[in-house]
């Protein structure tokens, strides 16, 4: 869930080949960001406590890369 919220709002940029433009974009923007949103925090609060404080130690935009070292590694390193 996490890594699907931060790849949401990069759809925006496919949306006007399909004829959605001016107010309706905005709309429809406004309502992947929330969606994005709740995904990601949806997903740290699945992942649990150890998670939450990978978010609290390395801010929201690392999480994602930190999530992916430990499903490849198995260990969770808090450090940098």
């Amino acid at each position: 869930m996490i890594i699907s919220a931060l790849a949401l709002p990069l759809t925006v940029l496919i949306v006007p080949f399909f004829g959605v433009l001016g107010p309706q974009l905005t709309v429809y923007a406004t309502m992947q960001a929330i969606c994005a949103e709740l995904l990601f925090w949806g997903g740290v609060t699945l992942a649990g406590r150890d998670t939450w404080r990978l978010v609290r130690s390395h801010g929201w935009r690392g999480t994602p890369a930190r999530m992916l070292g430990v499903m490849r590694t198995g260990e969770l390193s808090l450090a940098s």
